[in-house]
């Protein structure tokens, strides 16, 4: 099983600059082309793709709307991270999510036959004293039985400072705003539990248990 952290294990093949990641992987275009290349880093609403044929060729951007697929080759795994395009939404105000104006990539990294978890990278970059850093954080979505979107969760990335825990409480406050239907047991169980964000995927397997 996928786990929220294996985006960490990617092999990085090279970086000539702050915001240069390149990994192994490939890119499919909406005609089936599939071609072999360096990605660059990316976030998951970036509108174009940034990639390279080769570590000493030139950079080349592509449309996302001129691609259907992204595959990242984690080399320690043999695993690829397969990105697609989704319609996704997220909780801004009100009870119903709002539906973004474009798809978001983002990779799936669990299912059962209730709900479909997915990840979605972004970058942050930080300034202070002088100094300019930057990190990558994902982005938590899931896939109810009744949407044909992506529901925004939660979000998780190294460098974050958290000390009241709010990105964990507001997982848990977002996922039961999601459900598709009520669930006492679920909502005493998420108080009861309190998961954190590093729970998320144990907090879907037990809503999959407990609510039928």
């Amino acid at each position: 099983m996928k786990t929220i952290l294996l985006i960490c294990a990617f092999n990085i093949f090279f970086q000539d600059s702050l915001f240069a990641i390149f990994y192994n992987g490939y890119i499919i275009d909406n005609k089936d082309i599939k071609t072999e290349c360096l990605v660059e880093m990316f976030n998951g609403m970036d509108s174009k793709i940034t990639f390279k044929l080769g570590i000493d060729e030139p950079k080349q951007k592509i449309k996302s709307s001129e691609l259907k697929e992204i595959g990242l080759y984690d080399s320690e795994s043999n695993e690829t991270f397969i990105y697609k395009k989704y319609k996704a939404a997220g909780y801004a105000f009100g009870k119903k999510p709002k539906v973004y104006k474009d798809p978001i990539w983002a990779y799936e990294i669990h299912a059962t036959e209730r709900v479909i978890a997915y990840l979605s990278p972004s970058a942050e970059v930080s300034h202070g004293g002088g100094n300019i850093r930057s990190w990558q954080v994902f982005h938590g979505y899931i896939k109810l039985r009744h949407n044909d979107f992506i529901v925004h969760v939660y979000e998780k990335g190294e460098g974050y400072s958290d000390p009241f825990n709010a990105f964990d409480k507001n997982m848990r406050s977002l996922f039961l705003k999601s459900l598709e239907d009520t669930c006492p047991e679920m909502e005493d169980k998420v108080k009861k539990e309190k998961y954190k964000t590093e729970d998320f995927i144990k907090m879907l397997d037990d809503y999959t248990s407990i609510c039928k």
